[in-house]
């Protein structure tokens, strides 16, 4: 009857990428107590990810829906609680939504600014919409006017060639008084030093960005 225990295995099947097990463990614990939130996150993340594994339109109409139910649940519960807000953006990115994704993971980074997914999934989700050229979200995302927003505009003028604009955008963001992690341009800025052709200031913010 050991909460904690099946908790335990649900983690450990997490972490082994068994699906079908993590929402097991996280239904034997819904059993004992209907409202805890990890069995809830640990659920939803079993039926998101399930989903990607049935056949086209079986997502859409059967696990995703419950992922939704069981983000949504722990959400009007608890809106700060630990990485709720990133899990439910990768079921948006899965679905496609990618607008709506970038905006959980803003909730995310508000609700909980010092867990290191918050930082690291939101420039995850930046560089999808990036890579993937999807000029509605990146239409968006400039209307934010957040460092995130010039980090984007950075990232598409590197990959332009426009290196003289890149590099006033990535200085721009090591000095905004707003918060935001330096790596991030620190890593910007070694990219585009190497396409520059400038190995000694590529090294430099390479290893600022370590430090």
């Amino acid at each position: 009857e050991s909460i904690a225990a099946y908790l335990r295995l649900g983690s450990l099947a997490l972490h082994m990428q068994q699906w079908g097990r993590l929402g097991d463990r996280a239904e034997d614990v819904l059993k004992r107590d209907p409202d805890h939130h990890t069995a809830h996150v640990y659920r939803g993340i079993s039926h998101r990810e399930l989903g990607r594994l049935r056949p086209p339109g079986m997502a859409q109409l059967i696990e995703w829906p419950k992922a939704k139910r069981h983000f949504e649940q722990v959400l009007a519960q608890d809106s700060a609680y630990v990485d709720v807000h990133y899990q439910y953006a990768l079921l948006e990115k899965y679905k496609g939504n990618r607008r709506e994704a970038l905006q959980r993971a803003f909730d995310q980074l508000r609700f909980q600014p010092d867990v290191p997914i918050s930082h690291v999934g939101l420039a995850r989700l930046y560089r999808l919409v990036l890579y993937r050229n999807d000029t509605k979200a990146q239409a968006w995302l400039a209307d934010r006017g957040d460092p995130f927003s010039l980090y984007l505009e950075a990232e598409q003028r590197r990959l332009a060639g426009e290196y003289l604009a890149a590099e006033n955008a990535y200085m721009a963001l090591l000095y905004s008084v707003e918060t935001m992690p330096p790596t991030y341009a620190h890593l910007g800025l070694a990219r585009l030093y190497v396409q520059w052709n400038q190995p000694d200031a590529a090294e430099f913010h390479f290893w600022q960005a370590v430090e």
